[in-house]
């Protein structure tokens, strides 16, 4: 089936960006996406490779967006700051969940999958 979708540029820029770190094609990353959405979510547990796809060291978000998140916490643009927050704490959240996944799999603590991961708290913001 061919189905043609007009998109806005600041989504079209973010789904070829996201399939291009995955080395895709966007029609195929696209499809892919909604093909993995379409799945029954009880029909099986992740496997150690498609968690460890998931679990994002910079949690998916751009260098640009944590220097703006650093920015923002200086100068303390509440609406935009509020946003962002969101945002890192939504993608905290999904990691976590994955991560938690991979240790159940592995069968070790969430800290020593964070450890093997290299992934470790951002330092915090001193003013």
């Amino acid at each position: 089936m061919t189905l043609t979708l007009e998109l806005p540029d600041a989504l079209e820029r973010q789904l070829m960006t996201k399939a291009a770190k995955l080395g895709l094609s966007l029609d195929r990353y696209i499809v892919q996406d909604l093909d993995d959405r379409n799945q029954p979510s009880a029909s099986r547990p992740l496997s150690e490779r498609e968690l460890l796809q998931r679990i994002k060291p910079d949690l998916g978000i751009t260098a640009a967006d944590w220097s703006r998140y650093d920015h923002l916490l200086t100068l303390l643009r509440a609406e935009q700051l509020i946003a962002l927050i969101e945002r890192v704490e939504m993608a905290n959240a999904e990691r976590l969940g994955y991560l938690f996944e991979l240790s159940k799999l592995r069968r070790v603590s969430v800290r020593q999958v964070m450890s093997d991961l290299g992934i470790r708290p951002r330092p915090a913001h001193d003013d």
